[in-house]
Formats: structure tokens, sequence, C-alpha cells
């Protein structure tokens, strides 16, 4: 501990104007789109029972969207990917 006298807490500081935050390449693509919810369906889910009725909702609508409101495919695993096991895929239909 001879260089006791040389430590500076001053030095050891980061310079907050240098410093970036970095958001994950996987973040930024998921803030590039939105969905827009029909207010039909927004009072509809404020009655939802489970989190499934609201995430199955939000992805269906943003898959109308991606296929021009051509039929699609509402997958088990798409909903995995969303947070929805396949049987609360069927509880938020119902």
């Amino acid at each position: 501990m001879k260089d006791d006298a040389d430590f500076d807490p001053d030095r050891l500081r980061i310079d907050a104007t240098e410093m970036r935050a970095v958001v994950p390449k996987k973040i930024q693509e998921r803030r590039k789109g939105f969905t827009k919810v029909p207010g039909w369906w927004q009072q509809q889910l404020i009655k939802a029972r489970h989190i499934a009725t609201y995430r199955t909702a939000l992805h269906v609508l943003r898959r109308h969207w991606e296929n021009s409101g051509e039929p699609f495919t509402l997958s088990n695993g798409a909903m995995v990917l969303e947070g929805v096991s396949r049987w609360r895929k069927w509880e938020g239909f119902m």
C-alpha cells in the first residue's frame, strides 16, 4: 500500500457523455413496427381473463397486416415464441 498517496477516485470515474447505451439488434427490430388495435378489440381485451388472449390477439393483428388480409396459419410454434402455449392459445380464443 505504498501507492495510497497516488490514489485518486476521480481517475476511476467514467464521463457520462462518453457512454453509449447499446441496444441489442433483436430489440431494435422489434421497435421498428407497431400494431394498431381496433377500439372494439380493445374494449373486449380489457375484459380478458388470460394474458394469452391479449398476446394471441396482438399476434393475429400483426399477422393479418403482414399477409395483407390473406388467411394464415396460426401455428403453435409461432405462439410459443410469443409466450403462449397451445393450451393457452385455445383459451385465448374462448
